[in-house]
């Protein structure tokens, strides 16, 4: 049973602090409940002090004195200081010790008392509460604040910084674990494998890494998937009110310069950004802009081991259920124990939060907040009214209806009236599938699909006078690429029966074709003239070894509706074709996989909602198992991978993987209805591939005759209700409550790889419902007529 997500911290202080430190402050407290409202308000005053900003200075310059550049995630060229010796530690200790005494002067000043004592007497020790700093002067968020004797007294208060207050409406998607996308950036003179380690092991997440990216392809991954938590790790710097990230060894960039794609993550739902990075207020600046609802920086450089035992402790107990704002104040103070080697470690790290929004716990991200329940002011006083009685059908006349009705929807259904619902109720099953067998098996195979885009065949068409075409050039360097980096197997969706037209470029293709060990190349097997309409013309494979397998691509076999749920795995040879494979492409890559392993097809013609021709299925027929997660199936372009040079990606992306080149042009072209919405060829073979290969379950139905049971007994469902249940009221809800849990039934079936008839029971539950009222209020009306 799953336990209800968590409220968020129910009380609130807003400090709000108008003026500078030369100058003095105004301070304005507000207290408020998640419940009630404002509950509290004081307004209070903070002197001018040169003497703390004096302290301020010199401790932030002895600090980084101390730091060494070996062990900094600041970036290289801002470290003007070598190493720090034993006498600079301690220079750098007695100076933090000097600011905290100011700043214990300065907030004991009589005119601040009163939002003190109001604190103190507004909250109780145990109460959760975060405290919002909001001031211009941003010097204020410099200062060590954790050591406020308030915030000492109370072990569950958190001083946080906030952010331009501006709710963000997204468009959540909820996954059923947190999705963090992780950049780890420039890694020269620190050790971020630490950092990916600790991520790995979080619970209930699932983690993408980028390591060194480009710039183009971090944009892509922020552009294009929702994420619920950013992290980064990595060298970076400020510089007045700019951050600036190291994403790889030769791109340094601003969030400015991420700023589109960064708010295009929040509106897709991004909840929170960690940069386990140096020198991040200049960072927190920036992300003010975007209105990102929560975020954690570090304040000033901070050494390889604190931002990594902060990232050890913070993680596992945020993940535990403790909200964010205590989970960072444990990680800092955990921090403390480092500080004899590392001063002033429970400093660095702090939460910045768009007020607007809630604050954060980890089982909200991944399960839906109930929405308040609404109660009318008053009651209306209950209206006694006389109820009419219904007068029940006695149990057999409703079993009978129940029959009759069961025997109607069967036998419409046998003859196909019912397949294109059948269908579409199928489809929609399957496109909110949140799990499958690929997912939960850690060592599926890897599918990387490269699509050649549009962007693609006008980059690299190199002087074709055919669109849309890529060149033999382009396609021969493409295949040499991925093939140093030895995919398991290699399939190319790309005709090339002849040139394009370089005649040379052609002669290294199939030079470099040859060369491949696990090679499927594709071929068209076409369709004769029919019905006078143009005939597709068949399309021969290039003219290579007799061991280089070939498969035919025109495999997918789309409905009335013309949506591909149906995939032809082998067929005889079409005479006269020049395609002579009388194997799928997906088949013969599956095969060069696991030749011992790949299964015999087979899909009957009353297989789950398809009643139809029987001629039109059988043997070598399988019902393609869809799902709408591409997880273990990457498609890229194919500019994407022509552009990525760091060895470590490109071993990742193609070591054992299988890798498929086809075309990815948008639009009509080369695209197919699918259960779950459009998708080009090569990426319905991905599909197929993995289910050939047993990562996703052949989907399985009833027998014809336990599914007319099954008819039967929705119909029985709907008869039962309206004999037990003498009120419309409860027989409308009961009718919902079955219809719910028939629905529930049908999508835990198909999690099982099982398709049960939904359609054809929840119609015989409803229309028994309505035939036996009709029927009621018949008798009824005859009972109650008066006698002449």
């Amino acid at each position: 049973m799953i336990s209800p997500p968590p409220s968020p911290l129910n009380k609130r202080a807003v400090l709000r602090c108008d003026g500078a430190l030369e100058e003095g402050f105004r301070v304005a407290l507000e207290i408020s409940d998640r419940q009630l409202g404002v509950i509290s308000e004081a307004v209070g005053e903070l002197p001018p002090s040169l003497e703390l900003l004096a302290a301020l200075v010199d401790w932030r310059q002895a600090y980084r004195q101390s730091l060494s550049r070996a062990t900094a995630r600041i970036s290289l060229e801002s470290v003007t200081v070598e190493t720090g010796s034993l006498s600079q530690l301690d220079h750098c200790r007695s100076l933090s010790k000097q600011l905290e005494a100011g700043l214990a002067d300065w907030l004991a000043y009589p005119g601040f008392q009163p939002i003190d004592q109001r604190l103190r007497e507004s909250l109780n020790v145990q109460d959760e509460v975060e405290i919002l700093l909001r001031t211009r002067d941003l010097r204020l968020h410099q200062l060590p604040w954790h050591r406020w004797g308030f915030i000492q007294r109370y072990p569950k208060a958190e001083l946080v910084l906030s952010t331009p207050s501006e709710r963000i409406e997204t468009t959540t998607q909820r996954y059923p674990n947190v999705r963090i996308l992780a950049i780890l950036g420039d890694r020269r003179g620190i050790d971020t494998d630490t950092d990916r380690q600790i991520l790995e092991q979080t619970p209930d997440a699932e983690v993408m890494f980028l390591v060194e990216p480009s710039r183009q392809f971090l944009y892509r991954y922020l552009w294009e998937q929702s994420w619920d938590i950013l992290f980064f790790a990595g060298h970076s710097h400020s510089t007045d009110r700019q951050g600036i990230l190291n994403i790889n060894r030769n791109e340094q960039l601003s969030l400015e310069d991420l700023k589109y794609g960064l708010k295009k993550a929040i509106a897709r739902g991004l909840k929170l950004a960690i940069f386990n990075s140096c020198d991040g207020l200049g960072l927190a600046h920036e992300l003010e802009q975007l209105h990102i609802p929560q975020f954690i920086v570090m304040r000033e450089p901070v050494p390889d081991r604190v931002a990594q035992e902060f990232l050890k402790r913070f993680l596992p107990t945020f993940a535990a259920g403790e909200s964010l704002p205590t989970a960072v104040r444990q990680s800092k103070e955990w921090l403390q124990s480092l500080e004899n080697d590392f001063p002033c470690a429970s400093w660095l790290p702090i939460l910045c939060h768009n007020s607007a929004m809630e604050s954060l716990n980890w089982r909200q991200i991944t399960q839906p907040i109930a929405p308040p329940v609404v109660l009318p002011e008053a009651l209306p006083v209950p209206i006694v009214k006389r109820a009419a009685v219904i007068r029940p059908l006695r149990l057999r006349a409703i079993a009978a209806v129940s029959l009759a009705v069961a025997g109607v929807v069967a036998g419409g259904r046998s003859i196909g009236g019912l397949q294109r619902s059948e269908l579409w109720a199928y489809d929609q099953m399957v496109q909110r599938q949140w799990q499958t067998v690929a997912a939960r098996t850690p060592d599926a195979l890897k599918i990387r699909v490269i699509g050649i885009t549009q962007q693609d065949t006008q980059k690299y068409n190199q002087g074709l006078t055919q669109e849309n075409i890529i060149s033999d050039r382009a396609l021969t360097a493409l295949i040499t690429k991925i093939q140093r980096y030895q995919p398991q197997v290699l399939g190319l969706d790309v005709f090339r029966d002849t040139p394009q037209p370089d005649p040379v470029g052609y002669q290294q293709l199939l030079s470099t074709l040859q060369t491949v060990p696990s090679l499927v190349v594709a071929c068209q097997t076409g369709e004769d003239d029919q019905a006078e309409q143009q005939a597709i013309p068949s399309i021969a494979a290039p003219q290579l070894a007799p061991t280089k397998a070939i498969g035919y691509a025109d495999s997918l076999l789309p409905d009335a509706d013309a949506v591909v749920r149906r995939y032809v795995v082998q067929m005889e040879a079409r005479p006269g074709s020049a395609c002579i494979s009388e194997q799928s492409f997906a088949w013969q890559i599956a095969r060069q996989i696991a030749p011992d392993r790949v299964p015999k097809v087979n899909l009957p013609a009353d297989f789950g909602g398809y009643q139809d021709d029987p001629t039109q299925f059988g043997a070598d027929q399988l019902l393609v198992n869809y799902h709408p997660s591409t997880r273990n199936i990457q498609p890229y372009s194919l500019q994407d991978i022509m552009y990525l040079n760091t060895d470590s990606e490109l071993k990742q992306l193609f070591k054992d993987s299988v890798v498929l080149i086809g075309y990815n042009l948008g639009g009509n072209e080369d695209t197919h209805a699918t259960p779950i919405g459009r998708q080009n060829g090569v990426m319905i073979h991905a599909h197929v591939i993995r289910q050939l290969l047993g990562q996703t379950p052949p989907l399985r139905s009833l027998p014809q005759w336990a599914e007319s049971l099954g008819i039967l007994l929705g119909a029985w469902l709907g008869g039962g209700l309206l004999w037990r249940v003498r009120t419309w009221r409860y027989r409308l809800a009961g009718t919902l409550l079955l219809l719910l849990g028939m629905g529930l039934l049908a999508y835990v079936a198909l999690l099982q790889a099982v398709w049960l008839a939904l359609l054809p029971i929840a119609l015989a539950c409803v229309v028994t419902i309505g035939v036996i009222a009709a029927i009621e209020r018949k008798v009824q009306f005859r009972a109650n007529r008066p006698m002449v």
